[in-house]
């Protein structure tokens, strides 16, 4: 149960749930369906919140030759540096179909909130959060990320209650 009250639900009737990646596919597969799937919101024209459009980390890692907005969403750090998450890679694909449906507002799943000047784009179904940096010309796709510890998901079902919008 959410701290709201709100039952855990399945994600069995969510509209977003059919569009992760297959998570049973190769690293390498999954890097290059994610990748692609980045690139493809990253291009869409028409992904806005309130009206000011999306942007995105376009500068290349050197080593990868992917753009550091994607490098940052689909890996987690380590010791020795960045490593790619399958767990990660699947979820890409939500966050244009999320983006998409935050001027609708189609979603009840969906809560926004602020935090620290970010805004925040909660996917209670899929337990997946979207944050967004606002900047001078529209608001940078900072980060997008499963969330699957439960003291994270606490946290932000905390904020999400306090700070919602």
């Amino acid at each position: 149960m959410f701290l709201d009250g709100k039952q855990d639900m399945t994600t069995s009737d969510c509209k977003y749930s059919n569009k992760l990646l297959d998570s049973k596919k190769s690293t390498k597969d999954l890097i290059q369906e994610s990748y692609e799937c980045f690139i493809e919101c990253m291009k869409d024209e028409t992904l806005t919140f309130n009206n000011k459009k999306i942007l995105f980390k376009t500068e290349k890692d050197l080593h990868t030759m992917k753009e550091l907005g994607y490098e940052h969403i689909v890996s987690m750090k380590n010791k020795i540096g960045r490593i790619y998450e399958p767990n990660r890679m699947i979820y890409v694909p939500l966050i244009k179909e999320i983006l998409s449906d935050c001027q609708k507002k189609t979603c009840s799943h969906i809560s926004f909130y602020e935090d620290n000047g970010d805004i925040c784009i909660w996917c209670r179904k899929n337990k997946f959060l979207i944050v967004l940096s606002p900047r001078e010309k529209g608001y940078l796709l900072n980060t997008a990320y499963p969330v699957i510890y439960k003291r994270k998901l606490y946290e932000i079902e905390k904020k999400a209650n306090e700070n919602g919008f």
